[in-house]
């Protein structure tokens, strides 16, 4: 099994040479596709250095070293990239001992299967970063309770369980079917991907009650910078990019479904904090829009159902 790793680099200088060294550890990573994001310490120096004594690793730049984002990094790489299969790592981040060992064994025993996600472990370097983020007694990235991969988008879209690039690997084909990241949003793109990715492919459960990598959680780090408000706005919009994707895909209908329903109650995420009634009504006037937009789903049975359940409390 050869792997293509993907890594945006953007001023993680104190950390990138334990994260390019444990990618490098893997026998799996045929390549490193590092792309520098316009940094201004030493990562690329760094970087260049790793590439002189391997080979494996690839050094890409946007036009003019510009800074173009975490999602137009990751595109870059996943375009230039030659394995069949593709994996992420954030360059803050890191691998652990055998990180692809578990997800080989079960693309060899089924071919049909599309990717393979496992457990990622958070690292906080400071208690003032724990605390302001948003679940500070949490571990780890993971689906407790595993999960089936026809029921894998409703778990996400439900909350059961907290997803990272980092514990994930995927056949390039997949990549084919979702399309790229979307490069407007700045805090939902993962979001979106990740919908996309439980949507159009057969996503296996690995090692999900010990992690495979580690994500690092400290003051300058993009997620920890992450404000509520900007938040739900963000995943507002990628919510809605979602269901532009999948309403003309050939998805299961109630993939399709749990989309758009997601998308309605996108509209109304600015809703949230404020007294009842008022987010219920938001969700109602947007569902009923909605429907006005994308008349084809009124006829949805799996939409119906759907609705049913919300309201029987059966629907998070």
């Amino acid at each position: 099994m050869e792997i293509s790793v993907t890594m945006p680099v953007y001023n993680v200088e104190p950390y990138l040479e334990q994260a390019i060294e444990s990618a490098l550890a893997e026998p799996e990573t045929a390549e490193i596709i590092v792309v520098d994001d316009g940094s201004e310490d030493s990562s690329l120096t760094i970087c260049r250095r790793f590439a002189e004594r391997d080979p494996r690793i690839r050094i890409l730049r946007h036009p003019n070293g510009e800074n173009r984002g975490l999602a137009a990094s990751r595109n870059l790489a996943i375009s230039e990239s030659r394995c069949e299969y593709v994996a992420f790592l954030d360059s803050d981040d890191y691998y652990l001992l055998n990180r692809f060992s578990h997800a080989a064994g079960i693309f060899a025993a089924d071919p049909k299967v599309d990717g393979v996600f496992e457990a990622v472990g958070l690292l906080f370097e400071d208690e003032q970063t724990r605390r302001r983020f948003n679940d500070p007694d949490r571990s780890m990235h993971t689906i407790v309770n595993g999960f089936e991969p026809e029921g894998l988008l409703r778990d996400l879209i439900d909350n059961k369980g907290w997803f990272h690039f980092d514990g994930i690997v995927v056949k390039r084909s997949l990549m084919d079917r979702t399309g790229l990241f979307e490069e407007h949003a700045k805090t939902g793109t993962v979001l979106g991907m990740e919908f996309k990715m439980a949507a159009a492919g057969r996503i296996m459960p690995g090692i999900l009650d010990k992690p495979v990598a580690m994500r690092r959680m400290y003051g300058e780090s993009i997620t920890a910078r992450m404000r509520r408000i900007a938040d739900l706005q963000d995943n507002k919009r990628v919510f809605r990019e979602v269901w532009d994707w999948a309403k003309d895909k050939d998805l299961r209908p109630a993939d399709k479904s749990l989309i758009f329903l997601a998308a309605c109650w996108g509209d109304a995420l600015p809703y949230t904090d404020l007294p009842r009634p008022i987010p219920q009504l938001a969700k109602a006037a947007s569902l009923g829009m909605n429907m006005i937009r994308s008349p084809r789903m009124l006829a949805s049975s799996s939409l119906w159902r759907l609705l049913a359940q919300r309201g029987a409390g059966k629907l998070g």
